[in-house]
């Protein structure tokens, strides 16, 4: 049981310290949406056009959870074999 709770609390630890990583990278747009302030471009306005398949938070998440599940497929192949 405290191999369990220390594989979801890395897992969960890993996906947490991703979100705040991401959440550090687009609070700079939210304050360029709010508040017109550090948006890069010349007389406060983004002259960037953002793709809208996937952007930064979406694929470092999502790069999180394929990490939690294979530290989580690890920890379940080596119980198994032990």
């Amino acid at each position: 049981m405290k191999r369990i709770m220390m594989t979801v609390g890395t897992a969960t630890t890993m996906y947490l310290s991703t979100a705040a990583v991401v959440s550090a990278q687009s609070w700079s747009d939210y304050l360029c949406s709010r508040y017109g302030i550090y948006c890069g471009g010349s007389g406060g306005h983004n002259n960037t056009t953002p793709a809208p398949e996937i952007d930064v938070s979406s694929g470092a998440l999502a790069l999180a959870a394929v990490g939690a599940m294979l530290i989580l497929a690890w920890e379940i192949k080596r119980r198994r074999s032990a």
